[in-house]
């Protein structure tokens, strides 16, 4: 995954990948897509700078000859200048930075 800078708010991507392959006689197709925008800008004394906010979902379906399995993530990320990600939220998990050191 690529996220173009400077973070835009309203700036959205996509990007997908299909593949098929045969293992041991069956075709067994894969599909992954992503999609990710910058949603929220806004400044936080914390970071002592503007925080901005991604969020991502990702998408994943493998199809064989008798199943298909479907899989999807959201994930919400929050990056800082100078600091870089502070923040990381996905369907489990939330990881906020509390301490940081620049050299």
């Amino acid at each position: 995954m690529r996220m173009e800078l400077p973070f835009v708010v309203g700036t959205s991507w996509h990007d997908s990948l299909y593949n098929s392959i045969d293992v041991s006689g069956q075709q067994i197709a894969a599909r992954y897509d992503l999609t990710g925008a910058v949603t929220d800008c806004q400044f936080s004394s914390v970071y002592d700078g503007d925080v901005y906010t991604i969020e991502i979902a990702t998408i994943t379906v493998i199809e064989t000859p008798d199943t298909t399995i479907n899989d999807s993530l959201s994930i919400l990320e929050e990056y800082a200048p100078g600091i870089g990600i502070v923040r990381f939220r996905d369907d489990t998990d939330d990881y906020i930075v509390t301490e940081y050191q620049v050299q």
